[in-house]
């Protein structure tokens, strides 16, 4: 019987809980229309979930009873992709081009499938089915030409990769396979000159490029030239320390063809990330990392984009892979307790980053996350130590100081020492004048509390401008507003607030009380019960409104 789905029951957001559990159900029944249709729901339902190991055994229950089926063919191999089962999308890719049918990505699994297997015809093949434009396209590209680096055919391989401006955005990364292939041929001229078009691309500070480019500069004996390009990333990227030995030769070997094919992988697969195509993304570093399974760098790029989705003890797992000798290792461990801690394992993250803090004890990293995880955990006077413990190991001038203010200001709040919070959050205020996060979390305070409602408005509305769709930064500006009894102006951010977040209760009661004071109490009655309604209402909040039902405001300072 062909597969088929009525397509009134194709959108997730359509399916009652009971369509979803008798899908569910149908999923194993025995009649081949019934249990494909309820596989395939099933997995549709995972995806709207978030949940792609499901959605990926769904999938195969699906094209088990209706193999015939294309879409449910293509489907199944780029979701084996994202759980990183490639050698069995080998499979499917092959069954798709024996039907004729490919995608950028079952080409792309042909091409690394042949690549792996080192059959130089086999991989002049799969080079000719990948699609001419998009990712794929700049893949084949590069393949085409490492492929004739490895012939001997240095100007041709140039030739391949072509002009070095195209405006797709992927200009950055030809020009730095051109410059690894100068390199490689010991053309240094050339090379620099091809370097340096992709290191001086705007946002184009790239791990790769640093590594390539200051490799270069070593064996040129320009060890300065080569220190700067360090320093260059690291201040672009401060979060990621993998070149703070300096110059001590960890980088200066000429990339061969299989390291510039796993470059061309990873800087394809971040250019994805970086057009919120993750999912696309991912399924090109599994292809790679089934190509080259040692690939630290790969590893790496793969349990950040797992964490992305919330995927975290797949993203733990992954960064766990990346060996403790690569200069990724320490970025890794960091990772991987943030991912431990968001699959629900703070003990065991907090464990780790203990650990990472003795192996590196001038590190505030380490403590700068054990105080994000104890925040998370309301234990606001541990999390307060953590962050003494990090900023007296961050200096004056670090990029880091003022995010660690703030995140102990908030701690500090929360935990009844005002003094010490506002002392925290104007210094990192001072540091970083233009944060809409601190500026409205200071000026919302200010305002709570009553106190310097002048400066508290002039705070939030510089956030506003930074952040003019920020719903809780709106309903600051309302609130403000509201204790400087300008009750018909505050209203009116109000009720945009109210619209961007519709199921945030405290903007709720916000909104209400402002009706009340504009004289609609029938208007405030209806929005106070609905903060009563919401699940996210805290007991507080929820008393509060219990007695402006019954009473009313019977104050302004109310």
């Amino acid at each position: 019987m062909a597969f088929r789905i009525p397509s009134r029951l194709l959108p997730v957001s359509l399916l009652t809980a009971a369509t979803i559990v008798a899908a569910a159900d149908a999923a194993h029944a025995g009649d081949e229309f019934v249990s494909a249709t309820g596989a395939y729901l099933a997995s549709r339902l995972a995806i709207h979930q978030g949940d792609i190991l499901a959605r990926t055994e769904f999938l195969e229950e699906a094209l088990a009873d209706s193999p015939h089926e294309t879409v449910l063919l293509s489907q199944t191999h780029d979701s084996l992709l994202s759980v990183g089962r490639v050698d069995e999308a080998v499979r499917l890719a092959g069954e798709l081009h024996h039907r004729g049918l490919r995608s950028a990505s079952s080409s792309i699994t042909q091409l690394v499938d042949a690549l792996k297997s080192g059959d130089d015809a086999r991989v002049d093949e799969a080079i000719a089915l990948l699609p001419a434009d998009g990712h794929a396209g700049v893949l084949g590209t590069l393949a085409e030409a490492w492929r004739d680096v490895r012939a001997g055919m240095i100007p041709r391989a140039l030739e391949t990769i072509g002009a070095p401006a195209k405006g797709d955005g992927f200009d950055p990364l030809r020009a730095y396979h051109r410059a690894l292939i100068h390199d490689l041929a010991g053309d240094a001229a050339a090379a620099e000159a091809a370097f340096m078009g992709a290191w001086q691309a705007p946002g184009a500070v790239a791990w790769e490029t640093a590594r390539a480019l200051g490799g270069f500069l070593e064996r040129q004996d320009r060890h300065d030239d080569a220190r700067g390009v360090y320093l260059r990333y690291m201040d672009a990227h401060p979060e990621h320390r993998w070149f703070e030995s300096g110059v001590d030769g960890q980088f200066p070997p000429v990339i061969d063809a299989d390291l510039a094919l796993s470059d061309a992988f990873a800087g394809i697969a971040q250019h994805l990330v970086l057009e919120r195509r993750s999912f696309a993304a991912l399924a090109l570093l599994n292809q790679a990392a089934f190509l080259a399974p040692d690939d630290d760098r790969i590893r790496f790029m793969i349990g950040n984009v797992l964490a992305m989705h919330g995927r975290y003890l797949e993203s733990a797992e992954a960064h766990g892979l990346v060996s403790a000798l690569s200069p990724m290792s320490w970025n890794a461990g960091l990772a991987r307790a943030r991912s431990l801690h968001g699959a629900g394992h703070p003990d065991e993250a907090m464990s780790l980053l203990r650990q990472m803090a003795d192996r590196r004890p001038a590190s505030a990293a380490p403590f700068v996350a054990i105080g994000d995880i104890l925040r998370y955990l309301q234990r606001w006077e541990d999390a307060i130590g953590a962050y003494d413990d990090a900023l007296e190991r961050l200096d004056a001038a670090s990029a880091t100081r003022a995010e660690v203010l703030f995140s102990q200001g908030i701690a500090l709040e929360v935990s009844g020492d005002w003094t010490r919070a506002e002392r925290a959050l104007l210094e990192s205020l001072e540091e970083r004048p233009d944060d809409p996060h601190v500026l409205n979390y200071l000026g919302y305070t200010w305002a709570d509390m009553g106190e310097h409602l002048v400066e508290a408005l002039d705070l939030i509305e510089r956030a506003v401008e930074r952040a003019p769709a920020n719903g809780m930064i709106i309903d600051s500006l309302g609130w403000v507003l509201y204790r400087l009894e300008r009750f018909n102006e505050a209203v009116v951010h109000l009720e945009r607030a109210a619209e961007l977040e519709p199921s945030e209760p405290v903007i709720i009661d916000h909104l209400g009380d402002a009706y009340w004071m504009t004289g609609r109490q029938a208007e405030a009655r209806f929005q106070w019960r609905r903060v009563l309604g919401m699940e996210s209402t805290d007991d507080a909040l929820a008393e509060v409104v219990r007695q402006k039902l019954q009473s009313g405001l019977e104050s302004r300072g109310l």
